[in-house]
């Protein structure tokens, strides 16, 4: 009941963002065993502007997000395998080359966050562009300089 309300609350406040993908953000997220999150956490993404690309970390899900979807993946958003280079590598050491991977893909790409897709990202702007300008304006590193932003992890229980 707990994650159903949750998951509520996420898709409405969806309605209060921008929602264009903006091709110079993207969010990677592996997905493993959490089909419930996955149609929430794409509206939640591209409500804020990101690109979508979701990352098959293993081989039995490959089907999930198409039957989710029911095929037809909303615009904005892709599946890809990841970039693990056998079945026994650790899912952890999988993430440097799957991140390059996306450097390949995205030639306009500015930001990227990678997570997993039962995480999401709370700001306090209308969309993830927004955001980001507004941390430049206020960091004392210039604004050409900057190059990460950390979040904290945040967990809210009753």
């Amino acid at each position: 009941q707990r994650c159903r309300a949750a998951l509520t609350l996420l898709a409405a406040l969806c309605l209060m963002c921008d929602g264009e993908p903006d091709p110079g953000f993207v969010v990677m997220a592996r997905y493993r065993n959490e089909a419930p999150f996955i149609r929430t956490f794409v509206s939640w993404y591209l409500a804020l502007g990101f690109q979508v690309e979701l990352v098959d970390d293993e081989a039995d899900q490959a089907a999930t997000v198409q039957v989710v979807y029911g095929g037809q993946l909303p615009a904005g958003v892709s599946v890809i395998k990841s970039a693990r280079k056998s079945e026994s590598q650790a899912g952890d050491n999988i993430v440097i080359p799957t991140i390059l991977s996306a450097v390949r893909r995205y030639p306009k790409l500015e930001w990227l966050l990678f997570c997993d897709v039962d995480e999401f990202l709370v700001i306090n702007s209308p969309s993830i562009r927004a955001f980001v300008e507004r941390v430049k304006s206020q960091s004392p590193t210039p604004a050409h300089a900057l190059r990460s932003i950390q979040f904290r992890w945040a967990v809210y229980d009753r």
